[in-house]
């Protein structure tokens, strides 16, 4: 038997189609092998618990398997899945009652002995549905498992008699080598069943028919309940999510599980602490680097600020003192009869050497640096060429209404 190494919660398929306002009969599995029973759970209410750290495992009733064994070819079990299928699928035809591509198998994980492999066949359409609507749900099914398997094939080893149903229409579930039937819980059914092999059956009941399955048995019986028979199909080795049924994102399903078990696993627990060690330093190195630069950047603006203030006294504030610097410079040039970039003088020399041959202003106006030319034409296209060429002089050019407008470009 194999058994669950994390959360899972545990769901009995309806036989009906699913919705999402089925009623389901569901168990939680603890990782310490505890379990509760939920009964009576609507799907669109289901939220795995464990902070996300569960396996949704999906229960197929009796009702909807047949089981059949088969002799396989040697060396079909390694071949391909569309081949193997279509080698199940001429084996089975005749056994069959549908067409066998409107059905689902599923193949015994390690069949014991030579005497054949068993098969598990289900309606495709009614398991991809089901499926399809938990995920829609938001659970994401690792596992699909029958309710019964045949003796042997499941780590189970004695035949089981197990009436289930209601008082009022009681079934007897037979499992044993032969495979796993569904019959009227009634003494004709026990007859078909080998009267003289009774004595080395298991006798179980659901607690509604127990007193009934021992007046039909004649025998004490072990009381199963249903959320004890979930949480024993859980424990086989059998997993009916074969051939199409396999998730195409197993691959990022392996990942998932992967991560949360480094997130959660007690065997991790070292490296985990290591990793948020190591994050906890980088991010500690993260901040001294970024003090340093910051130290360094004040540094320099110190230096900059008193720069400004050594070479022009008159400066009290400092706001922006390349800009100021700038200015002061100006000024001084102004004063001693230089020329400076901010000069009507030189911004019209700069714009006569760039000019087109036909850019003659009708009015021309100058103030605080800024150097405004009416009565250019083509305005649009001259601005856009004087732009490109005066940009790397220092000058910006724009149009304003119907005026050129250049003057010294203004820092970012």
């Amino acid at each position: 038997m194999t058994g669950s190494t994390m959360p899972s919660l545990v769901i009995a398929l309806p036989l009906a189609a699913l919705t999402a306002q089925s009623q389901l009969d569901c168990v939680w599995l603890n990782d310490d092998g505890s379990y509760e029973a939920r009964p009576g759970q609507r799907l669109d209410a289901l939220k795995i618990g464990g902070a996300g750290q569960a396996q949704a495992i999906a229960v197929v009733p009796v009702e909807a398997l047949s089981w059949h064994k088969v002799q396989l070819p040697a060396g079909t079990r390694k071949a391909s899945a569309s081949r193997l299928r279509a080698v199940l699928e001429g084996l089975l035809e005749d056994q069959l009652l549908d067409d066998p591509a409107q059905l689902h198998f599923a193949l015994q994980a390690e069949p014991s002995g030579s005497d054949g492999v068993w098969v598990a066949v289900c309606e495709r359409a009614w398991l991809s549905g089901a499926l399809a609507q938990l995920g829609e749900s938001g659970l994401r099914v690792q596992r699909i498992v029958p309710h019964w398997a045949p003796t042997g094939s499941s780590g189970q080893t004695s035949s089981i008699l197990c009436v289930t149903g209601t008082p009022e229409m009681p079934t007897l579930v037979c499992v044993d080598a032969q495979g796993v039937r569904l019959l009227p819980a009634n003494a004709a059914s026990l007859a078909l069943v080998n009267p003289d092999r009774l004595g080395s059956w298991q006798f179980e009941a659901e607690p509604a028919v127990a007193a009934f399955a021992e007046q039909l048995l004649q025998a004490p019986v072990t009381v199963q309940t249903r959320a004890e028979q979930l949480q024993r199909a859980t424990q086989t080795d059998w997993n009916l999510a074969q051939f199409d049924m396999v998730q195409a994102h197993a691959g990022i399903s392996r990942a998932t599980e992967a991560g949360r078990a480094f997130l959660s696993g007690p065997r991790f627990r070292t490296a985990r602490w290591a990793a948020l060690a190591a994050l906890l330093i980088h991010l500690v190195g993260l901040n001294a680097w970024a003090w340093t630069q910051q130290r360094q950047v004040d540094d320099l603006r110190k230096r900059i600020n008193s720069t400004l203030q050594t070479t022009f006294p008159q400066v009290q504030v400092v706001v922006d003192a390349p800009l100021q610097m700038q200015r002061e410079l100006a000024t001084l040039q102004r004063a001693s009869g230089q020329a400076s970039g901010r000069d009507l003088e030189q911004i019209l020399a700069s714009f006569g050497a760039v000019a087109p041959a036909n850019a003659a202003p009708a009015a021309i106006e100058f103030e605080a640096g800024e150097l405004r030319l009416q009565g250019l034409k083509d305005l649009p296209q001259q601005t856009e060429a004087l732009q490109a060429a005066l940009l790397p002089q220092g000058l910006a050019v724009r149009a304003d209404g119907g005026a050129l407008v250049i003057s010294p470009q203004k820092r970012p």
